[in-house]
């Protein structure tokens, strides 16, 4: 991951995994910086401290007078005690809890899951979101769709992998398909039971049968390879 070929291609040799690699160093050091708050815990957090200090300042003055009017100190402090205990909203967080709920219900109501609560109301006060859309909106899998050749007269076919054109196999049809898969890299994973390698090597590969063709780089012997050059472009 992260190590790419500049030109032609190669194998690598894996000398590291997880957090012994430079992107697992990059990944410790991104889980180890504190995720900030969102709007309404910074909002909660705020509303806490102003009820803290309001409660207690109207608490000190009871209990002020309470002993200017020559109560005894311990009872004007179990007083000031039990109003300190009556004046936390205990029933704030359920009230705040609920109401993220709610939010989650009406979000999974457009089928959007949200497994924190405090990202319901993270993701009401976001104006853009930037993702990667590979793995996400797409597939990260190329296919062939089309085909044009010198016989079809700038014309082109349109290419239904479920479907088979053998029938369309003339000339150049074939020699394009050949030359596609003699100038390919891509490689069979017995392990992953797919091809790897560059998209469009694996898309050419991936419609040689439907042509009724295979893939025959085993029964040649490569012996250069000038490979693409975003310069040279060919």
């Amino acid at each position: 991951m992260g190590t790419l070929v500049r030109d032609g291609h190669g194998s690598g040799i894996v000398i590291g995994t997880g957090h012994k690699t430079a992107f697992g160093g990059v990944f410790s050091m991104m889980t180890e910086i504190e995720k900030p708050k969102t709007p309404l815990q910074n909002a909660m957090d705020k509303l806490g401290k102003q009820l803290s200090v309001f409660s207690f300042a109207v608490i000190g003055v009871i209990g002020l007078i309470g002993v200017l009017e020559g109560r005894a100190w311990l009872e004007m402090f179990q007083i000031s005690v039990s109003l300190a205990v009556a004046a936390i909203p205990e029933g704030l967080p359920i009230i705040v809890a609920v109401t993220l709920a709610l939010g989650v219900l009406r979000m999974a109501k457009q089928k959007a899951i949200v497994k924190r609560l405090p990202s319901v109301e993270t993701l009401g006060s976001v104006n853009v979101i930037c993702s990667d859309k590979t793995g996400t909106l797409t597939q990260n899998h190329m296919t062939l769709n089309k085909i044009w050749t010198v016989d079809m007269n700038l014309s082109h076919v349109d290419i239904d992998h479920k479907k088979q054109y053998g029938a369309i196999l003339t000339k150049d049809v074939r020699n394009l398909m050949e030359t596609g898969n003699m100038c390919n890299n891509a490689k069979f994973s017995m392990d992953k039971e797919k091809y790897l390698g560059n998209p469009t090597d694996i898309a050419i590969i991936e419609a040689l049968p439907l042509f009724g063709l295979d893939d025959v780089r085993n029964t040649r012997h490569r012996s250069n390879e000038l490979p693409f050059n975003s310069s040279r472009k060919r």
